[in-house]
């Protein structure tokens, strides 16, 4: 892991949660983060997980399929309205969002060859109108 000292510092000092083994700690990560790196190192702590904004349409296990096309084919679990604030672009608003979710069996890179699959959960949350009237 040499080449990614970030995720490797992220992660050195996290054998047990601070607050015991009920604790679980949950790390965000942006788009930038998308790395399979992260998925190795989360896998081998415990009650460690994590929340990462794919920036990968990764290939799935066991599948002749991807992420985000497994993922929108899904059925809307929920309809969730989300009200946004003024930015310097945006006037406040409420979005109004749909999101699909299921559990994916994501297959590793090659360079990982002794790396089981990664098992997580796929959440896709789309805004169902959106009218650019609302940018000033």
């Amino acid at each position: 892991m040499e080449a990614f000292p970030k995720i490797e510092k992220l992660f050195a000092s996290l054998k047990t949660p601070i607050g015991g083994s009920l604790s679980r700690i949950i790390h965000v990560f942006y788009r930038e983060d998308d790395l399979a790196e992260v998925f190795v190192e989360v896998s081998k702590i415990k009650n460690t997980g994590i929340v990462v904004r794919a920036a990968h349409n990764r290939c799935l296990s066991g599948e002749n399929s991807y992420l985000w096309d497994e993922v929108t084919s899904q059925p809307v679990q929920l309809i969730k309205e989300v009200k946004l604030p003024e930015t310097k672009n945006r006037q406040q608003r409420t979005a109004t969002l749909e999101v699909r979710y299921c559990p994916v069996s994501i297959q590793p890179p090659s360079r990982f060859k002794n790396s089981d699959s990664f098992n997580v959960y796929a959440v896709y949350a789309q805004e169902l109108t959106y009218n650019t009237y609302f940018f000033s």
